[in-house]
């Protein structure tokens, strides 16, 4: 009976994390949590590049040993460095990056500051390639062969944890679009004129409504007694109808909600 690689169950259980974790930021955490049994890094960082290559970003980021988590940076790259990473990004495989021998495209994987060693591998799912993720060492011989080979066994999962953020961002940007055409529909709502849904305007509520023409135009502040129910503030709205607010939004107040201290 054969046994499964050591990487196996890692591979496994970084899946579980980018479909189960309910943020990216989540998601990288755990994972290099994760990775600190097995890798001796210092961080690991997720990175999108833009459709046209001009633009390197840092979208996630943790640490793998103990200290502070990698700022998230973005960069541009010239010409030459955006046809290198579109190459990687499509059809390069894992690489190991030294500062001896990168070039002007790969140091824009390299941290600010000391380091020795950035791992690289091309991140990609079904729908296609997305970006890349990164090991970093300040130390050397740290990252080799076997780590490349782990970090290219990981850029599937990674990537759809990437995909799943975009998803999640995409439904945020949605449901604030319809928050707003909400928000702007009942302000359509407020400034139409309300005269003609008042039940008995023209008879039992005809004194009431003569006052409400008499004091709309002007600047005097109005106090409207009445049981719930009652209608005030459908008296209201009819006020800031024939008032010269009307082309703006009228606010409800819910005072009962507002804490007395």
């Amino acid at each position: 009976m054969s046994e499964f690689p050591p990487s196996y169950q890692l591979v496994v259980d970084v899946w579980r994390l980018a479909t189960g974790s309910a943020s990216l930021d989540e998601c990288i955490d755990r994972v290099a949590a994760q990775l600190e049994r097995v890798v001796r890094a210092d961080a690991l960082i997720l990175w999108r590049l833009s459709r046209d290559g001009t633009q390197l970003e840092s979208v996630a980021a943790a640490a793998v040993r103990p200290g502070p988590r990698p700022a998230l940076v973005k960069r541009s790259t010239s010409a030459r460095a955006s046809e290198e990473l579109r190459e990687l990004l499509l059809h390069g495989s894992p690489r190991l990056i030294v500062p001896d021998g990168a070039t002007d495209a790969l140091r824009n994987f390299a941290p600010d500051g000391a380091w020795r060693a950035v791992a690289v591998a091309p991140l990609a799912d079904d729908d296609g390639a997305m970006g890349f993720v990164t090991l970093i060492s300040r130390n050397t011989g740290v990252l080799g062969a076997s780590q490349l080979s782990l970090l290219g066994e990981l850029g599937a999962p990674l990537a759809t944890a990437l995909r799943l953020e975009d998803e999640r961002e995409s439904e945020h940007r949605l449901r604030e679009a319809l928050e707003a055409d909400r928000r702007a529909l009942l302000q359509r709502l407020d400034r139409d004129d309300v005269s003609d849904s008042i039940v008995g305007a023209d008879s039992g509520l005809r004194e009431t409504m003569l006052r409400v023409e008499q004091v709309a135009p002007t600047d005097a502040p109005v106090l409207l007694l009445g049981e719930t129910g009652s209608g005030k503030e459908v008296i209201a709205r009819a006020i800031h109808a024939r008032s010269r607010r009307a082309r703006g939004p009228i606010v409800r107040v819910n005072c009962g909600a507002i804490p007395l201290g």
